[in-house]
């Protein structure tokens, strides 16, 4: 079997992560009908690829790198003939290269709104009947990002769900898998196969403390951020994007002692960028203390990806939504204490965690009124009526409920950092700069403080029995088995596609947690 990798670009990053982890898992597998003989990995763009490639080469013999620029991320701005156009050419070179008896065609987030002209180019593929396809779901644009599905939408039609049995569905967590199945998509076409996770050997210390500190303050000169060397490194191993929430994360280490938090990449796809962007300023001004961005250049300071995370006091998330808890899993892995906001997804994990020093906390709240911002109440709630406009044409019942609820949310004194939009979170994060606002909000969050100052640095035990068991590669390879055999076996069936999936899962998602303001475009300035 040849397996033929698709994604937007092979950036560092969680998709990246996932997409080298389960290459691996299935290489190295004792079962034949999956261990690929070759691979091939198709992405946008060639940066950071031959980082990839080299990660793969010693684990795979044929293994094969093809740049194409049709699946790099889109501009939502373009004319809809530009991306029809180019759909045709993303089908055309599908259909030249992949041969329907040897290969699988295995492609992640098809349909996250990146680029909606491989979501239609996908679809058609399908429709074909003929080339088996692996549609491996790692978020939902459906789950609050309305934008992003009516790029979509426009582009590929309406439910981006192709419903023929030569298509299977793999998500990553289990309530994913129920709200597919839930929405109406063929039971048998679902599976669940959380991504793999390899232990750092048990072996060995940390790394060199002065080494790591050194290179830390070497980045932080060269970019102008302002980092404290005395002080604890606080790691949030993810791109900065919107649902990563992570300038809540930047004012909790500001107000725990100047905690250093160091935010490993920027994001530079057209829907992300803004945000992004927005992170950087923060460092570049000062309001966020530690670095930002090192994970593209650590080796330049002397540093390693493994450096970062084995030298890291802790690894935080304060992300609002996760598929699969990656910075979670991420500190039992590598045995450093874990402080996150509490997510849903991280239930059915929990057990791993049994005797770990991890802290979770529900909310991180902030006064309606800041030194910059005379009362944000009346604004929340309108720009609320406006997110909620969106949801209103697709789930109108929905929608009336929501609203009455995120009203009394911002009604109230105090309102979850989450809920405000960005900028308004990067008025609340300088405005910590005045030291009795700043003291307002250490004793509104306390508990949350003095969460993260408890197990900052202390040792974590090695659980990595437990996590082999659950999610190492093994268990991951036996789980793709499972679904390659009924993707193999499976009899033509099926229409063009689930026409009602999307609203279905409009619906599920339709909760206040992801109507958040952060998760919609980046609205105007609020003062």
């Amino acid at each position: 079997m040849r397996i033929v990798v698709l994604h937007y670009d092979l950036m560092p990053g969680e998709v990246t992560d996932a997409i080298i982890d389960t290459i691996r898992a299935l290489a190295e597998s004792s079962e034949p009908t999956i261990r690929p003989d070759a691979v091939a990995l198709v992405c946008g763009r060639a940066q950071n690829a031959d980082t990839v490639v080299d990660a793969l080469r010693p684990h795979v013999a044929d293994l094969r790198l093809e740049v194409w620029p049709e699946v790099d991320s889109t501009d939502p701005g373009e004319p809809d003939d530009i991306a029809s156009s180019r759909a045709e050419r993303i089908v055309a070179r599908l259909s030249a290269q992949i041969d329907p008896d040897r290969d699988l065609l295995w492609i992640h987030n098809h349909h996250s709104g990146t680029n909606p002209s491989l979501t239609r180019a996908v679809c058609a593929i399908a429709a074909g009947g003929r080339i088996r396809l692996v549609l491996h779901i790692h978020d939902f644009p459906e789950a609050g990002r309305y934008a992003d599905l009516a790029y979509v939408e426009r582009v590929a039609g309406r439910s981006p769900y192709p419903a023929e049995t030569n298509v299977s569905y793999v998500t990553i967590n289990a309530r994913d898998a129920a709200l597919l199945r839930a929405s109406g998509i063929r039971a048998a076409s679902v599976h669940c196969i959380p991504n793999p996770v390899r232990c750092v050997p048990a072996t060995g210390g940390r790394p060199n403390r002065d080494r790591l500190i050194a290179g830390l303050a070497a980045f932080a000169r060269e970019r102008g951020h302002r980092f404290h060397p005395d002080r604890a490194l606080v790691l949030y191993p993810v791109r900065a994007v919107r649902r990563k929430n992570v300038l809540e994360l930047a004012t909790i280490c500001r107000l725990a002692g100047n905690a250093n938090l160091i935010v490993a990449l920027p994001d530079e796809s057209f829907q992300e960028r803004d945000y992004s962007a927005m992170v950087d300023y923060a460092y570049a001004q000062s309001k966020a203390h530690g670095v930002f961005g090192i994970g593209c250049s650590e080796h330049r300071f002397g540093l390693t990806v493994d450096d970062l995370t084995r030298g890291a006091d802790a690894i935080a998330s304060s992300s609002v939504q996760e598929g699969f808890g990656a910075p979670f899993v991420k500190a039992l892995a590598s045995r450093v204490p874990l402080f996150a906001r509490r997510l849903g997804v991280f239930d059915p994990i929990a057990p791993l965690f049994d005797g770990y020093p991890a802290r979770l906390y529900d909310r991180f709240v902030v006064p309606t009124t800041t030194p910059s911002i005379r009362s944000m109440r009346g604004y929340l709630q309108m720009r609320y009526v406006e997110r909620l406009s969106d949801l209103a044409e697709r789930a109108p019942a929905v929608a009336q409920r929501l609203l009455a609820e995120l009203r009394a949310l911002a009604a109230e004194p105090t309102v979850d950092f989450a809920l405000l939009p960005a900028q308004l979170q990067m008025a609340v994060l300088s405005d910590t700069d005045d030291d009795r606002f700043a003291e307002e909000l250490r004793a509104l969050n306390a508990t949350t403080l003095d969460a993260l100052n408890a197990i900052a640095g202390i040792d974590a035990p090695d659980v990595s029995q437990r996590i082999d068991a659950a999610l190492g590669p093994h268990a991951f390879a036996s789980a793709f088995a499972a679904m390659y055999q009924r993707l193999t076996a499976a009899a033509p069936a099926g229409g063009d596609r689930y026409d009602t999936v999307s609203d279905a899962l409009v619906d599920a998602f339709a909760t206040a947690d992801t109507l958040r303001l952060l998760l919609g475009p980046l609205d105007h300035d609020p003062h």
